[in-house]
């Protein structure tokens, strides 16, 4: 199975506001991975309805990877999406993948200045 749908970018998001202040949430670079996009069923799109989540995409990387619910993660179309769910599986060569499904933001992060984008 090919990983050729494009580059994926992973951020983690913090807080850069100081103590006391309101908070304010950047995107810290962590990761670049070679991506193929799944096909989003309806059982999983139904399933994560009924566990209060809106899933948008389903996204495979080679490896088993440090990808985190909650991290967010782009495209290179820029769109970004948060990470609700990873699975670790192989796939039908015999790869070891994660599986990330992902809910399309509605607002978006700013990046961080000194961290790559």
């Amino acid at each position: 199975m090919t990983y050729d749908d494009g580059i994926l970018k992973i951020y983690r998001v913090e807080n850069v506001a100081e103590a006391g202040k309101k908070p304010v949430l950047k995107l810290y670079f962590k990761d670049r991975y070679y991506y193929r996009q799944e096909t989003l069923g309806y059982g999983r799109y139904y399933a994560a309805l009924n566990a209060g989540q809106r899933i948008s995409a389903v996204f495979a990387v080679p490896g088993w990877e440090d990808i985190q619910a909650e991290d967010i993660c782009m495209p290179e179309d820029g769109q970004q999406y948060k990470v609700q769910i990873t699975q670790r599986a192989k796939d039908e060569d015999g790869i070891q993948m994660t599986r990330i499904t992902l809910e399309r933001l509605g607002e978006t992060y700013g990046l961080a200045e000194n961290r790559e984008n």
